[in-house]
C-alpha cells in the first residue's frame, strides 16, 4: 500500500505566527529559532537538530534526538522514531505543527453515474478507531447510525462515494465542522491513496490502496519428496541390490560360524 506522498509536504503552524517550512527530499532538521518566540527553523548546515524529518522512497519519518523530550504525534509521545503521514499533527517546544500538502485540495464535483466499488479502503489512524478497516464498496455515510464511526459525532457530516477503481468522492454537509484533508480544511473533492481525513478531534482515517499481488498457495508435495527421498520408483532399483547383498553376506557369516563351531 502506498505511504509515500505524491508531493513534498510542508510544516504548517496553525494558531501561531510562524512561516510555513517546506520539507525537502532527504533529511530536514529543526532547531530553535532565536528570532521568534517559541519558534523553530530548519537547521543550518553543520548545526545540531532537536528533531529531524526524513523524506525518502520509504515515506516520511520523524527522528527525535537523544535526550529530547516532549515530542508528540497526534497526541502520542515519541521517544526516538515515528512513521508519519501527511495530515499528522506534531507538538514540540509548545508549538503545534501540521504536516500538510503544499496547497489545499481544489474542490471538484463528482462525475455522473452510478456508484461502483473502489480499490481503496479507509484505515483508522490513532484514537479509538486505530486499525479499523473499512472497504469502500458502496456509498458510506460519515457519522450517524450505521455510518463511519466518528468519535463524539452522532449525526452524519457527509459521505464517501466510490466510483470505481481508485475513484472516491468526498461530499461534505454544511455542518461538517472542522474536517481536514491532509492538513487543510476539507472540501468536496476526489480522494487519493495516502490521503488523511481528520473528521473530529482524535478521529483520523487514512486512505489506502492495497496491492494486487496474489498470495501464492502452498504446493502440496509427497512426504518422501519433502524429506528429500526419491519418489515414483526413482532409486528403488538401486536400493534392492544392496539389500540382497547384505542378506547374502549375513547368511555366509552365520554359516561360517556354525561350520567352524561344529568342528
Amino acid at each position: 500500500m502506498n505511504t509515500v506522498p505524491s508531493q513534498q509536504p510542508i510544516l504548517r503552524f496553525p494558531g501561531h505566527e510562524h512561516p510555513d517550512l517546506p520539507l525537502q527530499p532527504g533529511m530536514n532538521g529543526l532547531c530553535r529559532d532565536p528570532d521568534l518566540e517559541r519558534g523553530l527553523m530548519l537547521t543550518p548546515g553543520g548545526g545540531s537538530s532537536l528533531i529531524e524529518f526524513c523524506s525518502d522512497a520509504r515515506g516520511l519519518w520523524l527522528h527525535v534526538a537523544e535526550g529530547v523530550r516532549g515530542v508528540h504525534v497526534n497526541g502520542r509521545p515519541v521517544q526516538s522514531l515515528s512513521h508519519l503521514h501527511v495530515g499528522d499533527t506534531i507538538h514540540f517546544e509548545g508549538v503545534e505543527m501540521q504536516l500538510a500538502d503544499p496547497q489545499p485540495r481544489v474542490a471538484q464535483p463528482a462525475n455522473e453515474g452510478e456508484p461502483r466499488p473502489a480499490r481503496l479502503l479507509l484505515r483508522g489512524h490513532g484514537g479509538s478507531v486505530h486499525g479499523l478497516s473499512v472497504a469502500l464498496e458502496k456509498p458510506l455515510r460519515m457519522g450517524g447510525d450505521g455510518g463511519l464511526r466518528i468519535e463524539g459525532v452522532t449525526h452524519s457530516i457527509g459521505e464517501l462515494v466510490p466510483m470505481g477503481e481508485n475513484a472516491v468522492h468526498l461530499r461534505l454537509h454544511k455542518d461538517a465542522g472542522d474536517c481536514r484533508l491532509n492538513g487543510w480544511p476539507a472540501v468536496d473533492t476526489w480522494l487519493e491513496s495516502g490521503d488523511q481525513l481528520l473528521l473530529a478531534p482524535g478521529c483520523r482515517y487514512l486512505v489506502e490502496s492495497p496491492g494486487y499481488e496474489p498470495v501464492q498457495a502452498p504446493i502440496e508435495r509427497p512426504l518422501g519428496e519433502a524429506l528429500g527421498l526419491p519418489t515414483n520408483g526413482e532409486g528403488r532399483g538401486l536400493r534392492m541390490p544392496w539389500l540382497l547383498i547384505a542378506a547374502i553376506a549375513s547368511a555366509l557369516i552365520l554359516a561360517a560360524l556354525l561350520w567352524f563351531g561344529v568342528k
